[in-house]
């Protein structure tokens, strides 16, 4: 699997006026360095960020999870992501426009290889959070059929592709 044209990307969002807020946590990480060492992805990505212990996702969230890597969590850091693009948007709200409508929050998160055996399924969780609705995927993983770095790649590979639908 590989990423996503990033310059496209950049540049579709641009295009579309949106402004881009990003979660990521245990697993999809590489999607943001992939967008912001873009050029022009200063005029469309606000903010990043890699909440990757349980309390700093806690905090984000506002308490404890059922579960760390599921989508029904990546569709709610999405939803955050998207009230801090609002939020860092500085457009009217009211206007024509404004930030509610320009504001796109992307979540990635995952259960992924690591150095202990893991219990339940590897899995990747995406979400997209705009004005319009959310938009989600869950990829089950066969466990040890690729490498942790393979499993990282392809984590931003979903996250970017739902991104760009």
């Amino acid at each position: 699997m590989h990423l996503p044209d990033p310059a496209r990307m950049i540049a579709a969002l641009a295009s579309a006026d949106r402004r881009l807020a990003m979660v990521a946590t245990g697993g999809g990480t590489l999607a943001i360095p992939h967008l912001v060492t873009t050029p022009g992805a200063s005029g469309v990505v606000l903010d990043a960020q890699v909440p990757y212990a349980r309390r700093a996702v806690d905090r984000l969230l506002g308490g404890p999870q059922d579960s760390y890597a599921g989508v029904r969590t990546a569709r709610r850091r999405a939803a955050a992501a998207w009230e801090r693009a609002i939020l860092l948007d500085g457009a009217e709200p009211e206007a024509a426009g404004g930030a509610p409508a320009r504001a796109v929050g992307l979540a990635v998160t995952g259960s992924l290889r690591t150095t202990r055996p893991k219990r339940g399924q590897h899995r990747i969780a995406a979400a997209v959070q705009t004005l319009a609705g959310t938009c989600s995927v869950e990829v089950l993983l066969a466990k040890d059929a690729r490498s942790r770095a393979d499993e990282e790649l392809l984590a931003a590979a979903v996250a970017l592709d739902l991104l760009a639908e």
